[in-house]
Formats: C-alpha cells, structure tokens, sequence
C-alpha cells in the first residue's frame, strides 16, 4: 500500500496557532460529533435517499473534523455502500494513515480493490492485513475467497 505523506499531512493538525484553535476545534468536534451520529441514524433507514443525505452529514463532519478516524470510517462505509468506490477508498486510505497497524482498514482497502477488479492488489492488502492480525476471520475469509476464485479463473478455459 502506498503511504502519502502529503495527504497525511492534512489529516494532522499542525502545532502553529494551537491556542487559537483550541475553542474552535472542541466546537467543531462537537458539531462534527452532531453530524455523525445523525447521518449514522439515516444509514439505518436503508434507502437511497437516506444514504444520500448521511453522506452529506458525514462529510461535513469530516471537514470540521478531519484528524478523527471514525468520521472518514463512516464515510467510507457509506460511499461503499453506494458503489462509489473511489471516494471510499480515499476514506479508509485516510483511516489506514491515521492507524497504520489497524488490520480492518487494510482489509476494507483488500475489499474495494476486490469490488474494483484489481485482484493482485486485493491480495497484497489482506496477506498485509493477515500478518498484522493472523487470527481475524474476515481477513482471512475475504482471501481465502479471492485465492479460489482466482484459482478457478485460472483453471477455466478462454
């Protein structure tokens, strides 16, 4: 997986004008926090609609508050379920960033590789998730998948 440093950067916030950021930042928390849960609470409704306007809500949080991991989890959970897989992809890399040794964000990235056709990839991305957590049963369900059905397209004739 590729580790983008400038992107990194804008997901950190920088130590210059600390004090002055205080009071907005604990603002925007709470403003993002708002944000977050009401966009979580659409998702349950399970409609296009609804899954439209959470997007919208999670993205604002993750503007307000972009150094927080599970604002872009949640994004990216909800550009995936709306097959729009770019936009996911950047989340979870995001979240990836923000936590390098977390195995599920490695596997999220394995599954849109998967989604998106780019097996090799998907295959890097959870042998990286596996060796981080050997005994996590969606790494190692979610490869073991991929590696018979590469198998089988190997095996199939033209």
């Amino acid at each position: 997986l590729l580790r983008d440093e400038e992107y990194a950067v804008g997901l950190r916030p920088s130590d210059e004008h600390a004090d002055q950021r205080e009071g907005a930042v604990s603002h925007n928390h709470t403003v993002a926090q708002y944000l977050f849960e009401t966009g979580t609470s659409l998702i349950e409704l399970e409609t296009e609609q609804a899954r439209r306007e959470a997007i919208v809500h999670f993205s604002e949080a993750v503007l307000l508050d972009p150094g927080e991991y599970k604002m872009h989890n949640r994004l990216a959970f909800a550009h995936v379920q709306s097959r729009d897989y770019h936009k996911g992809f950047k989340h979870f890399l995001a979240c990836y960033i923000m936590r390098p040794t977390a195995p599920d964000m490695v596997n999220n990235l394995g599954n849109i590789y998967m989604a998106t056709g780019k097996l090799t990839l998907a295959i890097r991305a959870y042998r990286l998730a596996a060796r981080l957590a050997p005994k996590e049963a969606d790494t190692l369900f979610n490869l073991g998948v991929l590696l018979l059905r590469v198998s089988a397209a190997e095996r199939s004739p033209p």
